[in-house]
């Protein structure tokens, strides 16, 4: 039904808002987006796929830079979209390419822990991902 379509929708504008405050450098954002799709009761796996799918091609455009590719040229050939360019380039400014794929295996343990694999907590572990995505490159070194 329609009501149904526009909670989804919204769920889904939630978690990218979230994964946007962590590109973006905003800790303080991000938890509270975080606390705040966790109280939606959105789904973690959801979480997971956004994490999973934006840091995979955060670190393609990473690898791609320190092939020396321009990252312009790097972000057009992979689409991603102007009016997330910007976006994009601060956060691969932050990190290299070996920092998202230490990223991407914490997001495989919350995945896990998620399917109850494992004891940890999943919205632990994406909160780790998160933070680590947000945090300044003198921190993350």
């Amino acid at each position: 039904n329609q009501a149904d379509a526009c909670v989804a929708d919204s769920s889904r504008y939630d978690v990218y808002k979230l994964v946007d405050a962590a590109m973006a450098g905003d800790s303080a954002r991000t938890i509270r987006i975080l606390e705040n799709v966790r109280q939606e009761g959105i789904a973690i796996q959801i979480v997971n796929w956004a994490l999973a799918r934006e840091i995979r091609l955060l670190a393609l455009l990473a690898e791609a830079v320190e092939a020396g590719t321009d990252l312009g040229a790097a972000m057009g050939r992979l689409r991603v979209w102007k009016s997330r360019q910007g976006l994009v380039r601060a956060c691969v400014g932050r990190h290299g390419k070996t920092h998202f794929q230490m990223l991407l295996k914490i997001v495989r343990r919350a995945d896990a822990a998620a399917k109850g694999r494992s004891d940890e907590s999943p919205w632990a572990l994406a909160q780790e991902v998160l933070l680590g995505l947000a945090m300044p490159r003198a921190a993350a070194a």
